[in-house]
């Protein structure tokens, strides 16, 4: 009497793919983890020099003085572009500008502390009407829980390097 031929996988074969397959992904998450955390990192850290050139712009096409305040607290950190005077605008418990009038917020940018990105280093820069000059100079650095870092840096003349 004659065999047929069989194909295919046995039990433990596939029982042993199985197992390395799986050692070889638990390797590889933590890995992607950090990838994640990074490019999050860079993507604030762009955001943040994109929109202070952007506020040196408009100080100097507005011919008025542009603000940005910072906070940061347990929930997270936020940035308030603003008009008006030092001080007179901040971030409230629902994580939207405030600002005490005629002054007006023209952009809050919210961090929640859930993304593992928290900025640090500033409290509040003028950029100067018609110059762009700021008031003070600014070293503001964006860290992940990786204690990853991108330091922003603002100068006097109001030009801004990461």
């Amino acid at each position: 009497m004659s065999r047929k031929k069989q194909t295919g996988l046995t039990l433990v074969e596939l029982a042993c793919s199985t197992a390395i397959l799986g050692s070889l992904l638990s390797a590889a998450l933590p890995a992607s983890d950090s990838l994640i955390q990074r490019k999050r990192l860079q993507a604030v850290a762009e955001t943040l020099r994109t929109d202070l050139q952007e506020v040196r712009s408009m100080a100097i096409q507005r011919n008025m003085n542009i603000q940005v305040h910072f906070e940061s607290d347990t929930q997270g950190s936020c940035y308030i572009v603003h008009t008006g005077v030092e001080g007179s605008c901040h971030c409230d418990e629902n994580h939207q500008a405030r600002c005490d009038a005629p002054n007006q917020a023209i952009k809050t940018q919210w961090l929640p502390a859930s993304q593992h990105v928290a900025l640090s280093g500033g409290k509040e820069m003028r950029f100067a009407a018609g110059h762009g000059t700021v008031t003070p100079t600014a070293r503001l650095t964006l860290s992940n829980d990786r204690g990853a870092t991108v330091d922003t840096i603002v100068s006097i003349a109001g030009r801004i390097r990461s």
